[in-house]
C-alpha cells in the first residue's frame, strides 16, 4: 500500500464526521493499518543514517572468467568458451537489473 496522503486523511476524517462518533475507533484503526502496511512501490528504501549501502561490482567475477575461458577453451573447445561467455552475460544482466541500479 502507498502511504496516506494529506487528501486521503482529510477524506477519512470528513467521512468519519458524517458517520458519527461511534466510528472513531474504526477510523483510527484504519489509519494505523494504512500507516503500518508495507509500501508496494518498487523504489528502494532510503539509506539509513549510519549505514552505507555498498554496491558490489561484477568486475571481480568477470576477471575470474578470463582464466576460466582459457581452461574451457582447452578442455571443451568452443562449447566451453560459449558457456563461459553466457555466464558472463548472465552476470552482467543480473548486475543491470539489481535494484541499486534503478
Amino acid at each position: 500500500m502507498e502511504p496516506l496522503t494529506h487528501e486521503e486523511i482529510l477524506a477519512m476524517l470528513k467521512a468519519n464526521r458524517a458517520l458519527g462518533p461511534e466510528y472513531d475507533k474504526v477510523t483510527a484503526q484504519q489509519i494505523l493499518d494504512r500507516m503500518a502496511a508495507p509500501s508496494t512501490s518498487n523504489a528502494p528504501d532510503p539509506p539509513r543514517p549510519g549505514k552505507r549501502r555498498i554496491r558490489k561490482s561484477p568486475i571481480a567475477y568477470l576477471v575470474l572468467s578470463i582464466p576460466l575461458l582459457a581452461i574451457a577453451g582447452h578442455y571443451a573447445s568452443s562449447s566451453g568458451v560459449f558457456a563461459v561467455l553466457a555466464l558472463d552475460a548472465i552476470i552482467i544482466l543480473a548486475d543491470l537489473m539489481h535494484p541499486t541500479n534503478r
